[in-house]
C-alpha cells in the first residue's frame, strides 16, 4: 500500500527538503568549530527528525532549532522507556508496567506525541478534501505547498477508500516518525566516527564531494549516484556496526538449515550484526575498509549483507534513508575537516531499539 510514496519521482522532491535541512545542520556545526570536541550525536539527530517530520508529514517540527520542544523530549524518552521494559520482563505484562512510574510517563509521552500527529493529519485532512471537492490534479500528486507530501497522502487515499480507519493511518505515521529518524542518525553518527578515525578516508572523500559539488550545482537522484566512494564507505559502517542489529521472523514452512531442522512456525532471530563479520563473505571482518564494496564479489551470496533486510519484508524506507545519509554526510565532508581523539573500542555499541555509540561519538570541527 505505501511503496508508491516511494517512488524516484516523490525521493527526488525529497531531496530540497534533505539539502535545506542539511544546511541549517552545518550553519549550527559551524558555531563548534574551535571548540573542541563535542558530541555530535544530538546535532545528527535534529537535522533528521526535521527531514522525516518534512517529509512524511510536511510540517517539520525545528528540532534544530527547537531542541527543548515537549515533542522531541517526549520521542527522545519514549524511547528510552521502551528500551528499558524491553530488557525488564517483569515490566512486559500491560497491567504492572501501567502501574509503575515509568508506565505513567510513557503515558505521558505517548498522549504528546498522538496529539502532534493527529493535529497534523487534521490539518492534512482539510487540505486534502478541499482538494477533492476543487476535483484538484493535486490529489494523486500529493502537494503541501510546493513539496509532495507523499506518505500522508497515500494513506489519506486509503482512509477515504475505506481500507485503513484513523488509528491505523495515525500508527503508519508514528512508525514513520519513530523509526524514520533514529535509525538513519545513528548510520550517519558512526560513519563520522569512521571519517574522523580514517585522515586517508577522509581524503579520498574529500575529493570526490568536491568534484561532485563543482559539476552538480542542483542534487538529483542521478547525479547522487556518482557519490560512488561515499556509498562505498557508508556500507561499510552498515557492515559493522548496522543501524538495526538484530531482526525477527516467523518460519513460513518446514526448512533445513545446516544440520539444524526447523518447523513451521517457529520463531527466528536473525544477527546482522554476526552475518556482516562473517570471515568467508567478508576477510578480516573487523577491519574498516570502505574499498572491499568498490568491486561487486559475485561469490558472495545475495543475503550476506542485509543492513535494510531483505526479500518482501525489507525496509521501506531504504532508499530514503540512503539519499538521505549521502546528502548529509556529503555536505558535513564538503564543509567541515573531521578529527577524534576517541578510540574504537571506547565507542561501546550499545543496542537499545538502534545499535548506538554508548559513549557518544566525539569529533573536532574545523573549517576547510
Amino acid at each position: 500500500m505505501l511503496t508508491p510514496s516511494f517512488h524516484y519521482n516523490i525521493l527526488n522532491n525529497f531531496l530540497t527538503v534533505m539539502r535545506n535541512q542539511s544546511n541549517i545542520l552545518g550553519d549550527k556545526l559551524s558555531e563548534i568549530v574551535g571548540k573542541g570536541e563535542f558530541n555530535i550525536i544530538p546535532f545528527i539527530v535534529n537535522c533528521t527528525l526535521d527531514i522525516i517530520t518534512e517529509t512524511a508529514m510536511g510540517h517539520s517540527v525545528n528540532a534544530q532549532d527547537d531542541e527543548n520542544s515537549e515533542y522531541i523530549q517526549s520521542v527522545q524518552r519514549m524511547t528510552d522507556i521502551i528500551s528499558y521494559q524491553q530488557q525488564s520482563p517483569w515490566l512486559w505484562p500491560d497491567l504492572i508496567f501501567n502501574l509503575h512510574p515509568l508506565g505513567k510517563e510513557a503515558a505521558k509521552c505517548l498522549k504528546v506525541l498522538h496529539d502532534f500527529t493527529n493535529k497534523v493529519i487534521k490539518e492534512r485532512e482539510e487540505l486534502y478534501l478541499e482538494n477533492l471537492k476543487k476535483n484538484s490534479d493535486n490529489k494523486d500528486e500529493g502537494t503541501y505547498g510546493k513539496k509532495k507530501m507523499s506518505l500522508l497522502d497515500t494513506l489519506l487515499d486509503k482512509l477515504h477508500e475505506g481500507e485503513i480507519d484513523k488509528t491505523m493511518l495515525r500508527e503508519e505515521v508514528d512508525t514513520f516518525m519513530f523509526g524514520g529518524h533514529d535509525t538513519t542518525a545513528a548510520g550517519i553518527a558512526w560513519t563520522l566516527y569512521f571519517i574522523a578515525a580514517y585522515p586517508d578516508v577522509q581524503k579520498k572523500l574529500q575529493k570526490e564531494v568536491d568534484d561532485f559539488y563543482n559539476e552538480n550545482e542542483e542534487l538529483t537522484l542521478t547525479n547522487l549516484r556518482k557519490l560512488v566512494y561515499l556509498e562505498c564507505v557508508i556500507k561499510e559502517v552498515q557492515r559493522l556496526y548496522p543501524s538495526i542489529p538484530q531482526i525477527g521472523r516467523v518460519a513460513a514452512e518446514d526448512f533445513k538449515i545446516g544440520p539444524y531442522e526447523l518447523k513451521k512456525g517457529t520463531g527466528i532471530l536473525i544477527m546482522i550484526s554476526a552475518l556482516h563479520r562473517d570471515p568467508q563473505n567478508f576477510p578480516d571482518p573487523d577491519r574498516f575498509d570502505p574499498e572491499r564494496f568498490l568491486t561487486e564479489d559475485n561469490n558472495i551470496h545475495p543475503y550476506a549483507f542485509i543492513p535494510f533486510s531483505a526479500g518482501p519484508r525489507n525496509c521501506i524506507g531504504q532508499r530514503f534513508a540512503t539519499i538521505e545519509e549521502k546528502v548529509i554526510l556529503s555536505h558535513i565532508v564538503q564543509r567541515f575537516n573531521l578529527e577524534t581523539t576517541q578510540k574504537r573500542e571506547e565507542l561501546e555499541p550499545s543496542s537499545e531499539l538502534v545499535l548506538k555509540p554508548f559513549n557518544s561519538v566525539r569529533v573536532k570541527l574545523t573549517h576547510r
